[in-house]
């Protein structure tokens, strides 16, 4: 500490110059739970009254100032501590309260690093600033109703455990007099090539780069008051954090699988199962996305060639996402529409469940108008066949599912289809199976829908693979209602 000044008959106290370091002398086989490295450039603190020396009295400033923090912690995986709870079991938890009417952070910044035994995460906010103050009139529970004011940082940058993906929220700013949070943009960047990403990364299945714009909350609260528990008899004292609408403008998702790689076998959650998992209670009134790209590509096993899927002008609409059950409004939605293939126009709606107690979900869609010549850059790597001609009129589908089968109502129109049957050589040239696909085409697959004077509508079901996708699951019922519209 550089330089101290107290003012009894002002309050206050000021204080320059304060380091804190950490005691490292523990040994490295039993670290302690958190190392802090704290620097202070200024402090400054007012309003202090003697009676807070009081046992029974609390602990509260009219004003903390803090000028140009540094905070660097290490944080080491350790024991839970366990929850206390009272005699009738329902677990405490202390109210939002703070030692200070107003708190003011200028110019911080924050370092943070959890080590875990599969290795180190890393967190780290520049330039934060913070003017927040305790409401004089609290009407409510929840962050919103007992504090005004606000904070910005000007960027957080996070890097995952095995350091293959940074993530960069850039301009974050919060308002809590509205509830309203701002973001300039997100982005998350693999550190390696798609080609490589799997065989580098320990952790992750999938090389995946994302960015979002113009990101906008509005209407957020965190409340730790209970709510009434799904299961009667109380309430549940669960974090429950409500908001009103948010709103992305754009973005972009691009995503690739490796077929050759090994990967370990584990359970993938179904949408809606994160959600209703959550550690928390969860209330979004609506999401819009306002235009969005999606590109996914899959490099089949033993292939060289990744087959693509794109989707265009993608927008959405998630309506009334929660956890909390409801008899009245049992579903979340989310309705989308944009282009595949930069062509044919796509509209889905998804019906989820917001309680555990079922996982029934449904799924209504269409598709417009489309050449199918586009799908050979999906189908040609995937299944080793090529589309010569043929256009899709429309289709109309409806899944009904849950976690373990789904079931497919299909209404396919097209006409003029013809399928050549491939094979793929080293310098991926295709190489036409003549023979085979004369076959497919004249004994198997239909040249239209209807034919004949006969409408073939594609139903069925499938099983779900549980290491795969939600939306791989979804994809699987849609090829069972194709192949049963196409005859096969």
């Amino acid at each position: 500490m550089d330089d101290a000044k107290v003012s009894i008959f002002g309050r206050s106290v000021t204080i320059r110059g304060v380091t804190l370091k950490p005691d490292v002398s523990h040994p490295d086989n039993n670290p302690q739970e958190v190392q802090l490295d704290l620097s202070i450039d200024g402090l400054f603190a007012s309003g202090l009254n003697l009676k807070m020396l009081r046992g029974d009295a609390p602990f509260k400033l009219k004003t903390l100032e803090i000028d140009r923090p540094l905070i660097t912690a290490d944080i080491y995986s350790g024991k839970q501590k366990e929850a206390t709870a009272d005699s009738s079991g329902v677990i405490q938890k202390k109210p939002f309260d703070f030692p200070t009417r107003r708190l003011v952070v200028s110019d911080g910044n924050i370092i943070l690093r959890q080590h875990t035994g599969g290795g180190e995460t890393y967190t780290e906010a520049d330039d934060i600033n913070v003017d927040i103050r305790e409401r004089n009139s609290k009407n409510g529970t929840g962050i919103a109703a007992m504090f005004e004011g606000g904070g910005t940082v000007s960027a957080i940058i996070m890097t995952n455990a095995d350091a293959s993906v940074d993530t960069i929220i850039d301009s974050l700013s919060l308002q809590l007099t509205d509830g309203n949070v701002s973001i300039a943009g997100v982005t998350v960047t693999p550190r390696y090539p798609r080609e490589q990403f799997v065989y580098k990364s320990s952790r992750h299945r999938d090389w995946t780069h994302l960015w979002a714009r113009n990101i906008e909350f509005h209407g957020v609260d965190v409340s730790a008051a209970g709510i009434s528990s799904p299961a009667g008899g109380g309430s549940d004292k669960k974090m429950h954090v409500s908001v009103d609408s948010i709103h992305i403008g754009s973005g972009l998702v691009e995503s690739y699988k490796d077929r050759n790689a090994y990967q370990p076998y584990w359970v993938r959650k179904l949408i809606f199962e994160s959600v209703s998992r959550l550690p928390i209670y969860l209330t979004v009134g609506k999401a819009v996305v306002a235009d969005m790209d999606a590109v996914y590509s899959e490099l089949p096993k033993g292939g060289t060639t990744a087959g693509v899927i794109n989707f265009t002008k993608l927008a959405g609409t998630v309506a009334g996402l929660s956890n909390i059950p409801s008899s009245d409004d049992p579903y979340w939605t989310l309705a989308a529409h944009g282009l595949i293939y930069g062509a044919a126009s796509v509209n889905a709606t998804f019906y989820f469940p917001k309680s555990e107690s079922t996982d029934r979900f449904k799924v209504r869609g269409s598709l417009g108008s489309l050449d199918l010549t586009r799908l050979n850059k999906t189908i040609t790597p995937l299944a080793k066949a090529e589309v010569e001609k043929g256009v899709v009129d429309k289709m109309d589908f409806h899944i009904v599912g849950n976690r373990h089968t789904a079931s497919v109502d299909m209404e396919l129109l097209y006409h003029d289809l013809k399928v050549e049957l491939v094979k793929l050589k080293a310098d991926n040239e295709v190489k036409e199976r003549k023979f085979i696909s004369w076959i497919a085409n004249e004994f198997v697959i239909k040249e239209s829908n209807p034919s004949g004077g006969e409408m073939r509508r594609g139903t069925g079901t499938v099983e779900r693979e549980l290491d795969r996708s939600q939306f791989n699951f979804l994809w699987k019922a849609l090829m069972q209602g194709i192949k049963e519209s196409a005859g096969l």
